[in-house]
């Protein structure tokens, strides 16, 4: 999916915001009502995203079961590397590929913003965004998307900027929302010539480790900016089906090698982090009404899989058994997390799934492949099989694979800051 780091700043009609009401689109559920119709009748459906480089994708999604009506996976394509406005030559074997995996398979088309804010003039207005968004659709029925109602093929605009709401100077935050609405829309309807469809947006988010003691009241204060934007929140609710957050959990931040640490401390610290947002949406006062509905229905959790990186995802410079453990952590928190927090529609995951391999190393390619094992058996446990969460640590529930270490780290009680900081307004 990308990074964090080093990436700062990146409808027709006008826009309704929360400092300047004007007018806007016309917010229907139009949408809504068709896109969960075929996860309806499950009593526990389930939405997977699978984001991954392209040797790697594969492997883990030939790992899931096929054919299940009530869990769905989104497997997300590499953008051309050279300019990701384009997609690879192959991509119409690939959507091929991805579609005989089973009919829970949908491959989903990535919408690069940086990249296409590179091609649009700085004075783009939401009608240019638009416009853009139509243009990806026409294309994506062009290479053969299988788009229709209820769960299929789809997209997902990937790096949504920080500066959605970072300030910047010489960028207005309220501008940015604005082309941001105006994008999701087209990429919803298209030009009116194909059918239209829901997708997902992912926003560029901040390092679990805060790079100073401020950075985290700081960033606490501009999403409380952005919570509070109704006018944003309300424009692209019709649009936009899953919202995920580029945060990825640090084994270096959530394990420890303290005796009386537990699974549960563990899995805390990971939700404290990868679902702040949500939470801080929660506890907010009235005006942070529409982003708590929208959340509470939308957002889905970024978790980390990629192993021997060292830039963008955290420091996952570790064995391989530390990220066996370190994945197996990630998904029982997350289901923990959602059966305290349940909403009326499915449980929602994704994976970044991009380990590092180094060219002709059979040691690392082995380790990969016991990773993505390790991965495929926890989804496939606690979501496929709907078994508790402590299925994620080992087939048996015990929690083997979930009391992650790292020698001398020890947590106390006030170590994550995380918790605390966004469990209040």
């Amino acid at each position: 999916m990308g990074s964090w780091l080093g990436r700062a700043a990146q409808f027709m009609g006008c826009l309704c915001i929360a400092v300047a009401p004007a007018c806007g689109p016309d917010v229907t559920e139009e949408h809504v009502a068709s896109e969960g119709d075929d996860l309806a009748s499950c009593t526990s459906p389930a939405e997977i995203f699978l984001w991954s480089s392209r040797d790697s994708l594969m492997p883990i999604a030939k790992g899931l079961t096929p054919n299940l009506p009530c869990t769905q996976y989104y497997v997300v394509l590499p953008n051309l590397v050279l300019d990701k406005t384009k997609f690879e030559p192959n991509v119409k074997a690939e959507i091929a590929q991805i579609h005989k995996l089973g009919s829970n398979f949908h491959a989903v088309a990535q919408f690069n913003h940086g990249a296409w804010e590179s091609q649009l003039p700085a004075s783009a207005t939401p009608g240019d965004w638009q416009k853009a968004g139509e243009r990806f659709r026409a294309e994506m029925k062009d290479l053969g998307f299988d788009i229709h109602p209820g769960t299929s093929d789809t997209w997902v605009v990937q790096e949504l900027p920080s500066t959605l709401m970072t300030p910047k100077a010489g960028v207005d935050r309220h501008a940015v929302r604005g082309n941001v609405v105006g994008l999701v829309k087209g990429l919803t309807d298209g030009d009116g010539t194909v059918p239209s469809k829901m997708g997902g947006v992912v926003r560029v988010g901040v390092p679990q480790t805060p790079s100073n003691a401020q950075s985290i009241p700081v960033h606490h204060a501009n999403m409380e900016d952005l919570i509070l934007d109704e006018g944003f929140w309300n424009g692209i609710r019709p649009y936009v089906r899953w919202w995920g957050e580029e945060v990825y959990a640090d084994a270096h931040d959530v394990c420890s090698n303290d005796a009386n640490d537990t699974v549960a401390a563990r899995a805390a610290r990971v939700n404290s982090y990868v679902n702040h947002l949500p939470r801080l949406a929660a506890v907010g006062p009235a005006g942070a009404e529409a982003a708590r509905t929208f959340l509470a229905k939308t957002f889905v959790p970024w978790l980390n899989g990629a192993w021997n990186a060292d830039v963008g995802y955290g420091d996952n410079r570790i064995t391989s058994d530390q990220m066996q453990d370190l994945l197996s952590l990630q998904v029982y928190a997350a289901r923990s997390w959602q059966k305290s927090h349940p909403t009326s529609g499915a449980a929602k995951l994704a994976f970044a799934w991009v380990p590092i391999v180094s060219a002709g190393n059979k040691t690392e390619e082995a380790a990969v492949a016991a990773q993505t094992a390790r991965l495929v058996s926890a989804l496939a446990d606690v979501y496929e099989k709907n078994q508790p969460a402590s299925y994620a640590c080992s087939p048996s529930g015990a929690y083997t694979h979930c009391a992650c270490k790292m020698p001398g780290k020890s947590f106390g009680a006030s170590a994550d800051a995380w918790g605390p900081a966004f469990g209040r307004w």
